[in-house]
């Protein structure tokens, strides 16, 4: 079976533990989310969509002009709306499986990605997510017959309520880079000192 995978990369919250656009957060030149954008692009993802909400008009213009971006104004309802609406909107496109990344993974990097992807390919049919002590979570890669559950999740409820009911078609892949996220401008010196 042929994988024909987009990236969709959830960057739709408000950030308000970071007090800031945590999106535009600077590491030498580059902001968060472009340094996300760039790990995706370098494992040779051609479709790449971001979704944005609040801060949707400011960080957009500071995209890369090959990214698909999509604004939902469900992000106030949650990860889980905002979700819903951007596998509704790229569901019209011909993806066979689609890979959920977040926007403030930082240590994420085109190697890991990359495994995920031999992963998916190893097992088409089978969902790939990121193994966490308290079970499966994102980055996750979903075959096209989730889709329609993806665009049923509503509210702050992610994927993991899909991930928990599928979890015998689900493989699990251990990244250790997945776990590294930023929530706050603590977390965010304690990680450019670390980097």
């Amino acid at each position: 079976m042929d994988v024909n995978l987009a990236a969709v990369i959830l960057a739709a919250g408000e950030s308000r533990r970071f007090d800031g656009i945590k999106q535009l957060a600077d590491i030498g030149g580059i902001s968060l989310i472009n340094r996300v954008i760039a790990q995706y692009q370098q494992a040779n993802i051609s479709d790449v969509w971001v979704v944005l909400g609040a801060s949707a008009d400011v960080i957009a213009v500071q995209l890369p002009d090959d990214v698909r971006i999509i604004k939902t104004a469900q992000w106030q309802q949650g990860m889980g709306a905002s979700l819903a609406y951007a596998i509704t909107t790229l569901a019209k496109a011909n993806y066979t499986h689609v890979f959920i990344g977040l926007g403030d993974l930082v240590a994420l990097n085109s190697d890991d990605i990359n495994a995920y992807i031999k992963r998916s390919e190893q097992y088409p049919q089978h969902i790939i997510a990121t193994e966490y002590s308290h079970g499966a979570g994102v980055p996750a890669i979903f075959p096209q017959a989730d889709f329609a559950d993806l665009m049923a999740l509503q509210g702050d409820k992610g994927a993991k309520s899909l991930l928990q009911q599928n979890s015998h078609r689900v493989k699990l892949l251990e990244c250790d880079n997945a776990r590294v996220d930023i929530d706050t401008q603590q977390q965010w010196q304690h990680w450019l000192q670390q980097s």
